[in-house]
């Protein structure tokens, strides 16, 4: 953005530096706003560490800083010729470190310190130039929206902290981590985290581990490096709090020079390791330790080999090259990995690794499965049709690939022959054809199936860099043991069939069996015993999945990290773990859904969670997966005529039922079933709970009460337990609507009962938690004088809410708590909590206690105000706690409450056209009921007519 020039101020006889905004730059109010903003923040700085600026001033349309001209050397050149010394290291970090101290002490941020930006004088000492991205901690966050107009990310990708990448809020921790990354690099030669391109350095910075900085520079001290190391943790909380703290840190450090626990080295311009090169590696001006050159040796021997193979390969082609880029991958269809060696266990097996290694770059995208499995009904043809060329062929045409890749295996002798070609959809015709690898014996099959791996990928216009910075051994994110690789293979493909499911379960469990740390293999059968509802088991499975995470591809890593975070009770670790998948693997589904499922679930946020699901749904394979949820946030959104559109394409009956309720259709009456009650007078209890909140809708509380105890009665003898507690929370419902004191201490104590031992849903697991039950128990129980019990409930399970990070839980928790207060008689306090409880989270139970404290209050207008946000959010009733807490019973009672009260209070405030308007509006709903509620509706509205 700027450039600088070298000047002399003739008034006091000085060199300066001026920096002004290189031209073309300066007619951007954004650059010229962070422009002034660099001169505000380094003017209040005054550090020998820090560059200093004597004035800002105008030049025509520019302007210009004038500052300290220093002399000397940037650590980012210094570093690229070497690893410094580790004494000059700890030294110069201990300068940088007081710098930053004196910086965040003035709340201000870097946010882009590297060792491009140090300057290293002739006498030894760091001076930190270049506060054109500081902001004031206390506007910290992920994007500087004010001044990167799009909210882009700014800065060096390489030096970001991970929660300054993954989007979250920022402080000074985020510039330690900068920090270790320059002492990293200044110890080592090398970054931690330098990748390909900008996405990938972004990739490594969040996911990547990097190499311990001992085990890249032997002479780095274990107490430096454990320093370094801790700088660069990925979680903030476990780096060091302050600058100040590293700095000192790094002064006990250089202090024990005396006593030899770092070797003194003299300082130069140009530091190099302590060891001295032999004379014969002089070609390279490369400073490299000797304890390394075996390994640069070895790494040019696989370059030079690399380039040749390129050659060959590059001989090989008959036709034009198809090639992708990063933001252009080539769509290519994967076929079958012919098997000609007669040896069963290689079936399917080689198909897994192919396909695997391919997955790793990203200059391919590869059809799913299930994509293919379309295709081929489309076709007329079975799921399990064999993709030889002509099948293969016929799928690119239709899904608009631009390559078919097909490999090979044959036996020669006692060695294994393995090839592949890539062919164009077009013409038919091989545009390229590996040479064949050999595999001298079965056991070296895998490995040679990588090499076979990147001969495409080089082909398709991957870099060698490129696929040695994806690559992982396929031995290693798979497994050695090609028996367990084959049951994984057939496991994977049976536990999507419904009638196989069991059978694939148990092929995987065999995979396991037989190789206890393959990580594929656990997330496989975690998320199928997830989604059977096997907790427990699916939690086991993702545990020995964490535990081998290096065997895992950074997506799934991803997903397990995000699952994990979910069961240690962090919504914002799950938030950032989707996030970043969607960042970093845009075009797959499940970081989208994920996403958006948290967002719906854990913070009720729906316009986010319709953006995250609407996304998935235009992605391959996530349209139906996405629907029904999308359909349900569109309700809470308050579009129930574009949930209906989405219920309506995919036939889903539940929905459709629910979305014409919320929208008061007549089609409900079409589409609920007739037949609930059989000859035996049996409930079908999925079935016939639309028809209880269907009654409940038109005002006839008794018929739904009735039909909510057959739904019970049948439930209980059918063993259904959540039936049980679904029918039960609705009897408590109407129960308490009809005024029956006795019969709902009752109910409310058997809910309690029915949640807390015959269901004996763990409370750890999030996805099929209680809470949310138990908190509407203790409400409901406190505001009818079962004080008691409400207080028993909160009592015992606060500290497990407490301990978790979920927004909608701890509503609810405060909800139950404000009802006890109330019913406590301390009002004020119980508005007080609620108030906080409704910031955090916009739920039409916080909303609904408030208006009816509000109005025992006496403050009619934050009543009708609160009464408002109910009536106007009438699709929450479907769309809140769905498939963790059903309380549409519940959630309808509260529309219901908040229709009455607006007419009334309305009235109250006399205020007769809103007063008639709510009138009017439940006459119109309750049209078909002639209870006391229409009664007096009716009664009313002829009051208020004109004669």
């Amino acid at each position: 953005m700027g450039e600088v020039f070298k000047a002399y101020d003739d008034r006091l006889d000085r060199w300066v530096a001026i920096k002004r905004i290189r031209p073309g730059k300066e007619d951007t109010d954004e650059n010229r706003s962070r422009f002034r903003r660099e001169a505000r923040a380094t003017a209040q700085l005054n550090h020998p560490a820090i560059v200093h600026v004597y004035d800002i001033f105008q030049d025509g349309d520019s302007d210009c800083i004038v500052m300290e001209y220093i002399e000397g050397r940037s650590l980012h050149s210094m570093t690229s010729e070497g690893a410094l010394d580790p004494t000059v290291a700890a030294r110069l970090g201990q300068e940088i470190a007081e710098g930053l101290a004196v910086a965040h002490e003035k709340q201000i941020l870097h946010r882009d310190l590297k060792t491009e930006n140090i300057i290293i004088t002739p006498d030894g000492h760091a001076k930190i130039l270049d506060f054109g991205l500081a902001k004031p901690l206390i506007e910290s966050g992920d994007l500087d929206s004010e001044l990167t107009g799009k909210g882009q990310l700014v800065g060096t990708s390489r030096a970001m902290s991970p929660e300054y990448v993954g989007g979250e809020e920022v402080d000074h921790r985020s510039d330690l981590f900068s920090l270790g990354v320059l002492l990293y690099e200044a110890v080592t030669g090398h970054s931690p985290f330098k990748a390909q391109n900008t996405l990938a350095t972004l990739k490594q910075v969040i996911i990547h581990q990097q190499p311990p900085t001992r085990e890249m520079n032997p002479e780095v001290p274990a107490e430096l490096s454990d320093l370094i190391d801790q700088l660069l943790e990925k979680d903030p909380a476990d780096r060091p709090q302050a600058a100040r703290i590293v700095a000192e840190d790094l002064s006990r450090l250089t202090g024990q020079v005396s006593s030899g626990a770092i070797s003194r080295a003299s300082f130069s311009a140009t530091p190099t390791l302590s060891n001295s090169l032999d004379e014969d590696w002089s070609i390279s001006k490369t400073i490299i330790d000797p304890k390394l050159r075996p390994y640069w040796i070895g790494l040019v021997a696989v370059v030079i080999a690399a380039l040749v193979g390129a050659y060959i390969l590059g001989s090989q082609n008959r036709g034009e090259r198809v090639t992708g880029t990063l933001e252009d991958p080539v769509p290519v269809v994967l076929g079958d990995f012919q098997n000609k060696t007669g040896e069963a266990i290689l079936d399917d097996s080689l198909n897994t690794a192919f396909r695997v290694s391919l997955e790793q770059s990203p200059y391919a995208k590869l059809l799913p499965e299930s994509q293919i499995e379309e295709a081929l009904m489309r076709m007329e043809r079975a799921p399990d049709t064999v993709i030889d060329q002509e099948v293969g062929v016929e799928i690119c045409q239709r899904e608009n690939a631009k390559a078919l890749v097909i490999g090979q295996i044959i036996k020669v002798g006692s060695t294994y022959s393995l090839s592949a070609r890539i062919i164009s959809p077009s013409n038919e015709e091989s545009l390229y054809t590996t040479p064949a690898i050999i595999a001298e014996n079965q056991g070296a099959i895998l490995s040679r199936m990588e090499e076979l791996a990147q001969a495409i990928r080089t082909n398709l216009g991957e870099t060698l860099a490129s696929i040695n910075e994806t690559n992982l051994a396929l031995d290693k994110v798979t497994t050695r043991n090609l028996e367990a690789l084959k049951a994984y293979s057939l496991g994977s493909t049976m536990i999507n069939d419904d009638t196989n499911r069991e059978r694939g379960i148990s092929l995987l469990t065999q995979a396991v069996a037989l190789d206890q740390g393959f990580a594929m293999a656990h997330v496989r059968l975690a998320i199928v015993h997830f989604d059977s509802g096997r907790s427990e088991k699916a939690l086991h499975h993702f545990q020995e999945a964490q535990a081998n995470l290096e065997r895992l591809s950074s997506f799934e890593r991803l997903y397990v990290q995000g699952w994990m975070s979910n069961r240690r009770g962090s919504t914002d670790e799950m938030l950032n773990a989707w996030s970043v998948m969607t960042t970093l693997y845009s075009e797959r589904v499940i970081g989208h859904y994920n996403l958006g499922m948290t967002l719906w679930h854990f913070k009720n946020d729906f316009n986010g969670a319709v953006e995250k699901l609407s996304t998935a749904a235009e992605l391959e394979g996530g349209e139906e997966l996405a629907a029904k949820a999308l359909g349900y946030c569109l309700l809470g959104q308050g579009n129930a005529d574009q949930a209906i559109d989405v219920f309506k394409k995919f036939d889903n009956l539940s929905g459709l039922q629910d979305s014409y309720i919320t929208a008061k259709r007549p089609e409900i009456l079409e589409h609920l079933t007739q037949g609930e009650l059989s000859a035996s007078r049996t409930v079908n209890v999925h079935s016939s709970h639309r028809r209880v909140l269907l009654y409940g809708d038109q005002g006839s509380y008794q018929e739904a009460l009735n039909l909510a105890r057959q739904i019970k009665e049948q439930a209980t003898t059918l063993g259904m337990a959540t039936d049980m507690l679904h029918s039960t929370m609705a009897m408590i419902t109407y129960t308490e609507r009809l005024g029956n004191d006795e019969p709902l201490a009752e109910l409310l104590h058997e809910a309690s009962r029915l949640v807390q031992e015959e269901l004996d849903l763990k409370i750890e697991d999030r996805l099929q938690s209680p809470v949310l039950y138990l908190m509407l128990v203790a409400k409901i129980s406190a505001r009818n004088g079962q004080t008691e019990l409400a207080k028993k409930l909160i009592d015992t399970y606060q500290g497990i809410i407490e301990r978790s990070s979920v927004d909608l839980w701890t509503s609810y928790l405060t909800i139950a708590r404000a009802e006890l207060l109330a019913a406590q008689e301390q009002p004020s306090a119980a508005i007080d909590l609620l108030e906080n409880a409704n910031s955090m989270v916009h739920s039409l139970q916080s909303y609904e206690s408030l208006a009816r404290l509000y109005e025992m209050s006496g403050d009619y207008p934050k009543a009708i105000e609160a009464s408002l946000w109910l009536y106007e959010n009438r699709g929450r009733i479907f769309a809140e706690c769905l498939n963790i807490c059903h309380a549409q019973d519940q959630s309808l009672m509260v529309w219901h409450e908040a229709l009455e009260r607006l007419a009334r209070l309305y009235e109250r405030e006399n205020n007769i056209e809103e007063a008639t308007r709510f009138y009017q509006a439940i006459a119109d709903h309750w049209y078909e009921n002639d209870s006391q509620i229409l009664q007096t509706a009716n009664k009313k509205l002829n009051q208020f007519r004109p004669e």
